[in-house]
């Protein structure tokens, strides 16, 4: 009986691939889902070439720290200043005025 080899015979499409390299590259969606290494990195990053060395460990981790520092300077910081009347009633919590009267 015949039978025909296929291993001394080369396929048309195929292409010899050059080995790739198994090292998991990470995308920056948001600056939140970050580790708090490259967060680290990111606040300590000075210089161009700082942010490439993170760039190539992290795609999109400068403009998610960047779009991070934007948001938190947006951030309204609240007041410190209470109102008179809450002032009042932590001074005195029995005065009649902090008394609440159910009808």
């Amino acid at each position: 009986m015949f039978t025909l080899s296929t291993s001394s015979i080369a396929r048309p499409n195929a292409r010899a691939r050059a080995p790739q390299r198994s090292r998991s590259i990470a995308r920056a969606s948001t600056y939140d889902m970050m580790s708090t290494y490259t967060k680290n990195r990111c606040a300590q990053a000075k210089t161009e070439a700082d942010w490439r060395a993170i760039e190539r460990d992290v795609p999109g981790a400068k403009a998610a720290y960047e779009n991070a520092k934007g948001i938190a300077a947006k951030v309204p910081v609240k007041s410190t200043k209470l109102d008179p009347m809450d002032k009042l009633c932590a001074e005195d919590p029995n005065a009649v005025e902090c008394k609440v009267f159910d009808e």
